[in-house]
């Protein structure tokens, strides 16, 4: 660092040479404060900090993660989840803020604030958004680090545990929903754990009826574009590539699924979903979760939500002794750990099961007569041993 001077207006003058050769100068009121500041903006330059950005708003930072980032990476509703944080949540409380003035401490009362009357994970995805955006300002080189990362949540409670159908309620769903519009996609939905998404944005091009097996491609989204207030419905692709797959169709809907292709082509040739309104339209979302709950009341069953039949399919074929990588494989979950995590609950009674299985067979009472004759003779002495 070069010689600290004193200038005629009293205040104290260094410089610091740039990345790009030249110099800029240093001011302070004292001369440990010239020299302070001169360390801070060498300490910058060897992280690699640009240092000629000028004071940046946070606001203009939100906007340019929104465009630059967030609306080209995003499907639809996770963009909009990300936004509506921003604009909802981050504006009202960093927004008149300067970003090369924020740290960790400054974030974390708005963090604290929001846990005291939100669930973990609303907190946990709220601030995440913030985090992508500080790792974009990373990215620029505009600060040094990200001080979300180092913000602790408050300890998560205890894990959700889906509600879902025992057998009994399930057989009764299955009868409830017979003859309503949308039935065989509520049966599709408890037989297979296809997501309400894929449901409603199943093509009739991923049915095949001589294999039985229906080929999981699409996810009906309704899409809010820039500058419109209308939704649109966009079929777009799976959650992630392990849900990109191929079922097995339920043996019980292959004649009916079969059936009701035939007449939705029939009435609506240019149609391509196998699930539609009666005027040959994509589902609405909102309309679709609205009548199933309506089945649920009118039926007189536990009002699960529509996301919990996925759990109710898993939660029975778990209970019914079937392997947990065949029901990873039938959810479509990227890993086995994500089925165990979800499903622990379900495990416990199936291992007492097994035990008392077992315990039950050890049992001299559960074995065969022949088999106890053959032991009796054998245990008997011979006339060698005599």
């Amino acid at each position: 660092m070069p010689a600290i001077t004193k200038r005629s207006d009293g205040r104290y003058e260094t410089h610091v040479e740039m990345p790009n050769g030249k110099r800029k100068s240093v001011y302070g009121k004292t001369r440990k404060a010239c020299r302070e500041k001169a360390k801070a903006l060498e300490a910058k330059i060897a992280l690699g900090v640009r240092v000629d950005v000028k004071r940046y708003p946070m606001t203009d930072l939100f906007d340019a993660w929104i465009e630059n980032v967030a609306r080209k990476t995003y499907k639809a509703l996770v963009f909009e989840q990300h936004e509506r944080h921003i604009k909802t949540v981050w504006i009202p409380r960093l927004g008149a803020c300067i970003l090369q003035d924020i740290n960790a401490d400054s974030i974390q009362p708005h963090i604290n604030k929001l846990e005291e009357t939100l669930a973990y994970n609303t907190v946990r995805n709220i601030r995440s958004t913030l985090s992508k955006v500080f790792d974009y300002a990373v990215q620029r080189r505009y600060i040094a680090y990200n001080p979300v990362k180092i913000i602790p949540l408050k300890r998560k409670g205890e894990q959700y545990i889906p509600r879902v159908f025992t057998f009994e309620e399930a057989l009764a769903f299955n009868s409830a929903v017979q003859l309503h519009e949308w039935g065989l996609s509520f049966q599709l939905a408890l037989r297979t754990g296809m997501r309400q998404g894929e449901i409603l944005g199943l093509a009739i091009s991923d049915l095949n009826f001589e294999a039985e097996t229906v080929a999981i491609t699409g996810n009906l989204q309704w899409q809010r574009k820039p500058g419109e207030s209308e939704r649109q419905a966009v079929r777009d692709t799976p959650k992630n590539t392990a849900s990109t797959a191929t079922i097995t169709m339920p043996a019980s809907l292959v004649a009916p699924l079969r059936a009701h292709v035939a007449r939705q082509r029939a009435r609506f040739p240019q149609n391509i979903y196998v699930f539609t309104t009666n005027e040959g339209e994509p589902i609405n979302r909102y309309e679709y979760y609205a009548a199933y709950k309506k089945v649920l009341k009118e039926g007189n069953l536990p009002n699960i939500r529509f996301h919990d039949l996925r759990h109710t399919c898993a939660s029975l074929l778990i209970d019914e002794g079937e392997d947990v990588k065949v029901v990873q494989e039938q959810l479509r979950h990227k890993h086995v750990t994500t089925t165990l995590q979800i499903y622990a609950h379900v495990l416990p009674d199936r291992k007492r099961r097994a035990a008392n299985k077992l315990d039950t067979l050890m049992q001299p009472s559960a074995v065969d007569p022949v088999v106890k004759s053959v032991v009796k003779s054998e245990e008997a002495p011979s006339a060698d041993d005599a």
